[in-house]
Order: structure tokens, then C-alpha cells, then sequence
């Protein structure tokens, strides 16, 4: 009896610690699945990747929109707003024939949605390189030539691509047109990358057939803070009749002194003036 006893107690023993061993597991099971669950409700999807023939538009141009991500789905907008699940579907490349900022976005079932792709097209402006001068760039930033700044083709977002052109002191830039032509306004281009001490200018004026009552100026508010690299444009209306156009544009003389460069010279790099007709 004593025997039968012990043999019973060392069994119910052993039965325990296995329904033990098995309860462990099951519990370390759902930790996982919720822990997967958990982390496909962080991760975001990566943001698509915009790829285009050309930045500017002469006729139309086309832009395609990608992500090797099975069950996403990518949405756009025309006016530079934000997409969401209710806006256009991308189920093919777009034909693109009018100026604006495009911007994508991609969701999944599973996963946070995307930051926002961005693509800003502009109109292909007249040719204005035969009655073009502009002052000399920085030695290490020259572009491809003289006329850079006017032979219609965009830069990327890396400054070190030719298509830049790089100042640390004011440009003086003059257009002289063939013939009297009705001008709507001027497209200034230039890149925002402030961790590499590349700043937007600080203003800009346009002075029209050398009347000063014509001048046309913007100015800058002065950034508080780094935001995320850009390329990006100022647009000057003219709305006249022109035959000549005298263009300053200011870098910033002394960096904000929230920046590292703090009271430093700014660069300002561009990459195209668009004439709009």
C-alpha cells in the first residue's frame, strides 16, 4: 500500500508539471501573437517611389508611383493635400499635363500607412538663353554652364547633382527677350536642405523693362527650425508686357541662431527660372 501510494503521488506529480509546462506554453504562444499583432500596428509602410521623365511639362509627362509591398495600396492627390483611403486610386501611370504638386500615399490591412510621396511639376517656361547673364556661382557649384539656371531641366534632391547651382552672396540675374512678350509671372527654383546649410533666400525681386514702379519683390519668413530636405519654388506674378527682366535674389547673410552655422553664411542653391507665359 505504502508503495502504491508513493507511485501514485510521483504520477499526479509528473501530470502536473506537464499540464504546467503545456499552460506556459499556450500563454508564450499568445504573447507572441499578440506581440506580432502588436507590431504590425507600429511598423509603417515604406513610402512609395515616385519616378517621372521630367519635371517639367511641355506637352504632358508621365509619372508612376511604386511599392513592392503585396495587399498595399497607393492614393493620390492633384493639389499637394494629403491623400487618405477616400481619395484617388493609383492603378496606373498618370498622364500628366498641368503644373501642381502630386502627392501619394500607400496603406495595408496590416501595417501603419505610409509618409507622404510629393512630386511638384511645373509648365516648361519660353527660352530665354539667348538674352541671358546671371552673377558667377560659388567655384564648387557651377552647374553645367552658363545657362544652368535657364535650360529646362530640374535637379534632384541630392545638391551635389549639376543641375544645382550653388551662392553664398546675392545674385543679380538679367533676361533680355527677343521680342515683347505678356508675361504671367516668374518661377524661382531652389532646394531647402538645412542640415547641410542650404536655406530658402531671404527675398526676391524682379524689376520689369527697367521700371521701378514695375518692381516686383517677395520676402521670406526666416525658419525656426530644421525641417526635412526639399526642393521647392517661389512664383512672382508679372502679369505685363516685358521685354527686359532684372532679377536679384538674396541668400541669407547670417544663419538663425537656433542653427549650428549660427551667424554664418547661408547657401542657396537653384536649379531653374521659369519664364510663364
Amino acid at each position: 500500500m505504502e508503495l502504491w501510494t508513493n507511485l501514485s503521488y510521483k504520477i499526479n506529480a509528473g501530470m502536473k508539471a506537464i499540464i504546467t509546462i503545456l499552460g506556459l506554453f499556450l500563454v508564450g504562444c499568445g504573447q507572441k501573437e499578440n506581440t506580432a499583432y502588436l507590431q504590425t500596428n507600429v511598423i509603417s509602410v515604406s513610402p512609395p517611389k515616385i519616378t517621372t521623365n521630367s519635371s517639367l511639362i511641355d506637352s504632358f509627362v508621365t509619372v508612376k508611383a511604386s511599392l513592392k509591398l503585396e495587399d498595399a495600396s497607393i492614393y493620390y492627390t492633384k493639389d499637394g493635400s494629403m491623400p487618405n483611403e477616400k481619395s484617388t486610386l493609383y492603378t496606373k501611370p498618370l498622364k500628366i499635363e498641368k503644373s501642381g504638386t502630386y502627392s501619394f500615399k500607400a496603406y495595408h490591412p496590416d501595417w501603419k500607412s505610409s509618409a507622404i510621396s510629393m512630386i511638384t511639376l511645373h509648365k516648361k517656361g519660353i527660352d530665354v538663353s539667348a538674352g541671358f547673364s546671371v552673377s558667377e556661382p560659388h567655384p564648387k557649384y557651377v552647374g553645367v554652364g552658363n545657362l544652368t539656371l535657364v535650360n529646362q531641366q530640374k535637379a534632384s534632391l541630392n545638391f551635389s547633382d549639376k543641375q544645382w547651382v550653388g551662392y553664398d552672396t546675392l545674385v543679380k540675374g538679367n533676361i533680355n527677350l527677343k521680342e515683347e512678350a505678356f508675361i504671367k509671372s516668374v518661377t524661382i527654383g531652389y532646394l531647402s536642405d538645412m542640415s547641410s546649410w542650404i536655406f530658402p533666400p531671404s527675398k526676391v525681386s524682379v524689376l520689369i523693362n527697367n521700371n521701378p514702379s514695375l518692381k516686383k519683390e517677395i520676402r521670406l519668413n526666416t525658419p525656426d527650425s530644421v525641417s526635412a530636405r526639399k526642393m521647392d519654388a517661389l512664383i512672382i506674378p508679372i502679369n505685363a508686357k516685358v521685354n527686359t527682366l532684372y532679377l536679384e535674389i538674396e541668400n541669407r547673410t547670417s544663419i538663425p541662431n537656433w542653427h549650428e552655422g549660427s551667424g554664418g553664411k547661408a547657401w542657396l542653391f537653384m536649379d531653374e527660372w521659369i519664364i510663364n507665359q
